[in-house]
Formats: structure tokens, sequence, C-alpha cells
């Protein structure tokens, strides 16, 4: 999801996925956003635009639990472990997680293909990148949860 910075290659943008904060039906402190635990990235990922955001929206709210890989938000918040920050496409079809109300700034991020700029008229690589961006751009998954696909 970081924009690539190699030179040889060609990177063109293939949307932008948005994020909220979901948590499981059963949280006890669902409707009490005072109460909030939160499903945060270790240490490891310090740096990662989702992690600020999430530690922003957090303030002086605990951190519940620290997971290395978004899989492991997403189980930990079906399990009531907290409040995750989850891309809305992943998390809205859920149907054991509830987007919790957060009348802060929205969160989300460009998506990004990279290709070597030798390889990218390759007919074998264009099928892959023209089955990408169509993906992105066509697929009603996608354009229900606020993925805005950019070419």
């Amino acid at each position: 999801m970081t924009r690539p910075e190699e030179p040889t290659s060609v990177v063109p943008k293939l949307g932008r996925v948005s994020f909220g904060l979901y948590a499981s039906k059963d949280y006890p402190h669902l409707h009490d956003p005072s109460a909030w635990e939160f499903i945060a990235y270790d240490a490891g990922f310090v740096g990662v635009p989702q992690q600020k955001w999430l530690i922003t929206v957090a303030g002086k709210r605990p951190i519940a639990c620290e997971i290395s890989d978004i899989n492991g938000h997403l189980v930990a918040a079906r399990a009531g472990a907290g409040v995750a920050a989850l891309p809305d496409f992943l998390a809205d079809t859920d149907a054991q997680l509830q987007r919790v109300p957060y009348d802060g700034e929205a969160f989300s991020r460009d998506i990004w293909m990279a290709v070597h700029r030798d390889l990218r008229r390759s007919p074998q690589i264009r099928a892959v990148m023209d089955f990408l961006l169509e993906l992105v751009a066509e697929n009603p998954a996608f354009a229900d949860h606020r993925l805005n696909p950019q070419t």
C-alpha cells in the first residue's frame, strides 16, 4: 500500500481504500466510547499510517492488544478484544462486526501497483495489470465499499 519508489518501475495508482473503526456486535463497551480499548499493530509497525491514525483516535484510552497483521486484527475484533481500524471493504461485509461511530477525520490509503518498466508491455504482464485495474474499477464488492479506482 506504500507507493513503490524504484526508478525502474512504472507505478500506477489502483485506487484508494477507506478504513473505519469496527468492533464485535457483542463487544461489551460498544455503546460507551470512553471505555473502548483498541487493537493496534505491534512495535514493528509504528510508522504505518493506519497505526498512526488509530493511536490518534485512541488518545489516552488503552490498547488491548498488539498484533502484526490485519487478519489478526479482524479475528481479535470478532472475538471482542476491542475496537480495530479495518478496511471498510473487509469489515463492512462481516456479519460479526459493527462499524462504530467516530466523529473525527476519516482515513484512507492509496493502493499501488508496481511493474518493471521493461515488462509493462509484455502481453502476460499487461493482462494481469488490466485485470487488476478492471477488478478494482468494476467489482461491486469494491465500489460499494468506497474503494475508488483511479488509473
